[in-house]
Order: structure tokens, then sequence, then C-alpha cells
């Protein structure tokens, strides 16, 4: 069934705020705001990708009127790239493009000029693999998003040379969450760190899977790869392992609070740079919500005898969790 997105409204209405701002993709943005309309608010309207179609424009109505919204992409643009991308896909489609035309275009345009320098033979696939990781990695290319290169040049981190390969989730650690960080450990210096996801399970029925991705969307995992890869866990602990003290014991004894603190203080960086745009802040302070909700509720479940409706209702109406991430906190949070 449609969700009942009104209560969420009159909530965020009743704080009087200037500006609603609105992430969601779809026909949502529209109904927020001819709801938001309908119970009063005047302010503004600011979005993400969610608000970069037609649709939403059309389906808003009067509602939706003087709306703004962050774009990866401009028509107006007049450089070189762009221009010649507007003309072909006229040509080839007899409309105008959208950002998630430029977008896909531009993804496949990385990919394409890095599989001509990367000499691909289609033989060996190990082999082709590498070399066209090696050629993305030089990739300085015009597009219709700009010029674009994978670069270094903020100088935000030292890049450890550590390998890191990202796996899918071994089935026997499956089912505590949905990520992790597995780092050599401080005596093997010569291992591989690995960064596994876990897929959902083959039994989850429709409804479960959409409830999961609504909460583990593409935004969401961005902020969760800066967490447990870079420049969170695998950073971090790449160079904790090369720090070489008197003893031992520095080393061995690591410290739980300073690991978690740093992936978390690592999400706040990335989205105050920029990483991902505000699609991304808006789930990393989401994320923040979620530690926040745990830490109260680690408490109360030890000390206060919080019960599992407190907790759940903490965690869906406070810090806005998808029904099936607060279970699956509670499950753990009792160990």
């Amino acid at each position: 069934a449609e969700a009942d997105l009104s209560p969420y409204v009159t909530k965020a209405v009743g704080h009087h705020p200037d500006v609603i701002f609105i992430t969601s993709l779809g026909g949502i943005p529209s109904k927020i705001m001819i709801e938001a309309r309908r119970q009063g608010f005047t302010g503004q309207f600011l979005g993400g990708n969610g608000f970069n179609t037609a649709a939403v424009s059309k389906a808003a109505g009067d509602a939706g009127k003087g709306a703004q919204s962050g774009s990866a992409w401009y028509s107006g643009n007049d450089f070189k790239a762009n221009t010649e991308f507007l003309r072909e896909y006229r040509a080839k489609f007899n409309a105008d493009p959208d950002q998630f035309a430029a977008q896909a275009y531009t993804g496949v345009l990385i990919l394409v000029d890095s599989a001509k320098r990367a000499k691909l033979d289609f033989k060996d696939q190990a082999g082709d693999r590498r070399r066209l990781r090696a050629a993305m990695e030089k990739t300085n290319i015009e597009s219709p998003l700009g010029p674009f290169q994978f670069t270094k040049q903020h100088d935000v981190v030292t890049v450890p040379e550590k390998p890191l390969d990202v796996i899918v989730m071994p089935e026997f650690k499956r089912g505590q969450g949905i990520a992790y960080c597995d780092s050599p450990g401080p005596l093997e210096q010569n291992g591989k760190t690995f960064f596994a996801v876990e897929p959902t399970p083959k039994d989850w029925n429709a409804q479960r899977k959409e409830s999961f991705f609504r909460e583990y969307n593409n935004y969401m995992c961005r902020d969760l790869t800066v967490h447990e890869a870079m420049p969170g866990h695998y950073l971090q602990l790449a160079h904790a392992n090369e720090f070489r003290g008197p003893t031992l014991v520095r080393a061995v004894f690591r410290s739980g609070t300073f690991i978690e603190g740093w992936a978390v203080y690592c999400e706040q960086m990335m989205a105050e740079l920029g990483y991902g745009g505000p699609e991304v802040k808006m789930q990393q302070l989401k994320m923040r919500l979620r530690v926040i909700c745990n830490a109260i509720i680690d408490q109360g479940i030890h000390a206060k005898n919080m019960s599992e409706k407190e907790a759940m209702d903490l965690m869906m109406k406070e810090g806005f969790q998808q029904e099936g991430e607060a279970v699956a906190k509670w499950k753990r949070a009792p160990a």
C-alpha cells in the first residue's frame, strides 16, 4: 500500500521551518510539496536528484513553484563535451536529456575510454580486470558533467598501499550487520583487507527486500562505504598496522572506541567536503541519529529495563529507521 506521508509532513510543518529539504525519489517529492502547502507551509522547498525530472514539477503543480535543487549536470553549459552530447542525444531520441542520462553517458564514457587504454583482450578475465582498473585510475576526460578524473588532489588523507578486496560476505558471518571491514591483525604485516557486503537472503519476500533497500539506498551505501572502507576502517587500520613502538602492547590492544569514532568522524568529514552531494549528507545525519539511538538503547536495556516496544519506537519514530533495521538492532542489543 502507498505510504501516508501526512503525519511526517505535519511534524515538519509544526516546527515552522523556513525550508523543507526533500531527498526522496520518484513521485514522493511532489506529494510532500502538495501536502505541505495544504497544511499552510509557505516556505522554500529544496531537494537533490529527486527534483531533477519534469515529472516532479508537473505532478506538484502550483505547490512546487519555486522549488530548487542541486544537480550534477546543467544543459546550459556550453563547453564542447556537453554541447556534443546534447546534439547527439536529441538527434537520436528527439527529446532533451535529463541529469540521469548525462550521468549514465558519462559513466559509459569513462569505461569505454579506460577499456581502450587498457587494451583488453577478453581472454584473460582476471588480467583484464586489473588492467581496466589501472587504466581507470588514470582517467582524464572531458564529459558532459565537465572535466573528470579520479584524483587525490584534495589531499584529504595519505592513501595506503595495502591491498583491499571487496567481497560477498561469507554465509557464516551473515545476519549481524550488512557490511564489515576485516583487516589483517597487528602481527600480520602482509595480509589483505576485506570489505565484505552481505546480500539479501534468497528467502526474503519482495516486501522485506523493498524495506531493506529503502534503508540501505544508494546514498546510504556510499556513507557506509566511507565508514567501513575509505577513509574509515580500512585507512585507519592500515596505518595502525604500520605503527612501530618499543613494545607490541599498543598494536595488539587496539581501542575500539577510537576505531569506531574515527569511522563516524570520517562520515561527517566526507559529507562536509561534498562527497555524494546533499543526499549523502542527509544519510550521514541519519546514521548519526542511529549512533545516538544505539547509545540510548544500549544503556536503556541494560540499566533501565527498556522494553522492545520502547526501543522499536525510538528507532523507527525518532531515528527514521525501517522496521527490518530496527528489529535487527533489537536482536543484537541484549547480547
